[in-house]
This record gives structure tokens, C-alpha cells and sequence, in this order.
């Protein structure tokens, strides 16, 4: 009886197993070269572009020097931006860019927000109207 109980899952495992040998295609003396379609510019995925919200520009572009509200004199000589109207942020982040606003802070302004394109600016500038 005890070799039943050895038997049966060796037949088992042994039916379960197929010997069936699968070679892989060998290349014949006389080398074929296949084909391999280039995709074009067009035709690869395209890559995503990464929007990020107003908030999230003010915390990585802002924040640090201005306070997580817009609540800081930024190094000790500018504005508390807080609630400022989004025009006025606006004109304010062009005018950096363009080099045509600030006084001492004008090169450290215009390093950041010369990354930044007409939408991030405006962006930025909303959320910065609704900080109190």
C-alpha cells in the first residue's frame, strides 16, 4: 500500500511533464537580415508634459524664501506678497523675467521665474491672490 502512495504522484508528475523538445529556428548559412521598422518622430509616444498647479509652483519656486502664506518679508527687503492681486503678481513675475522690476532682489527673481512660461506665471499668480 505504501508504494501507492509514493507511485501515484510520480505518475502524476511525470504525465504532467511533456518532453517535447522545442528548438529555437537556426540561422541557415546564408544570413537573413530582417527588417526592423524605424519609427519616426511622429510616430513615437509623445512625452508627458508635467503641469503642476499654482500651489505647487509657489512651494517650489516661492515658498522658501516667502513664507509657505506669502507671509515673509523675502531676505529681508522685499514685499509680503500675500493676497496680492493676480495682476499685480503677474506684472510683477514678467517684469522680473524681462529684468524691467526689482531693485536688489532682481537677479535672484529673475532666476526663478525665467523657467516659468505665460500660464505657470499666471498660475502661480491666482494662487498667490488667495493667500492670507
Amino acid at each position: 500500500m505504501k508504494l501507492y502512495i509514493y507511485a501515484i504522484p510520480l505518475l502524476l508528475l511525470s504525465a504532467c511533464n511533456d518532453d517535447t523538445n522545442i528548438q529555437a529556428p537556426t540561422q541557415s548559412s546564408t544570413s537573413q537580415k530582417v527588417a526592423t521598422p524605424k519609427t519616426s518622430l511622429a510616430q513615437q509616444a509623445p512625452k508627458k508634459v508635467v503641469t503642476l498647479s499654482g500651489s505647487e509652483l509657489y512651494m517650489q519656486k516661492c515658498a522658501s524664501c516667502h513664507g509657505k502664506y506669502g507671509e515673509k518679508v523675502a531676505l529681508a527687503t522685499s514685499q509680503v506678497i500675500a493676497a496680492w492681486p493676480t495682476q499685480k503678481s503677474v506684472d510683477a513675475l514678467n517684469g522680473y523675467k524681462e529684468g524691467s522690476y526689482g531693485a536688489k532682489l532682481k537677479g535672484i527673481m529673475k532666476a526663478q521665474v525665467n523657467s516659468l512660461d505665460d500660464a505657470q506665471i499666471q498660475a502661480v499668480s491666482e494662487y498667490i491672490s488667495t493667500l492670507r
